[in-house]
């Protein structure tokens, strides 16, 4: 499977996949420590008329890079479900941190819940046990 859109900062690596799945997640030695061991970290989208995975083929999806830069610019769209993203997704240059923002356009006329899932499959360091995860709402983020 190829990785289309890498971001990274010598340190960790994030690999996305042709449908855009996170696929490989190397720290702390890129081309050694794949933490996800190529299997596929999900994305999906839920909306009281359906759920869509970013691999759904009716999400339409262009991506690339903002210009000059090492942050994706990926759009998607879901026509049946009149829903629209915005993904951007980069590694701090200092840091090793992975980012990833998420802006929801809902084209229905009426205000509607919905929600984002992100599943990642981690193996770190080839074990998959223990993998743990929180959400902290100070800083509005997942923490692995």
């Amino acid at each position: 499977m190829s990785r289309d859109l890498p971001v990274g900062n010598g340190s960790v690596l994030v690999n996305f996949d042709m449908v855009y799945n996170i696929r490989d997640l190397y720290f702390p030695y890129v081309g050694q420590e794949n933490q996800g061991s190529g299997y596929p970290s999900h994305f999906g989208v839920w909306t009281p008329k359906g759920f869509f995975g970013i691999d759904d083929p009716e999400a339409h999806k262009e991506g690339g890079y903002l210009n000059d830069t090492l942050v994706t610019n990926v759009e998607i769209s879901h026509e049946r479900l009149g829903i629209s993203l915005n993904m951007r997704d980069t590694v701090d240059i200092q840091e090793n941190v992975f980012v990833r923002k998420a802006k929801v356009e809902n084209h229905h006329k009426q205000p509607r819940h919905i929600k984002l899932y992100f599943h990642l499959n981690l193996d770190l360091y080839g074990n998959g046990v223990g993998d743990t995860i929180f959400y902290n709402p100070d800083l509005r983020s997942l923490v692995f």
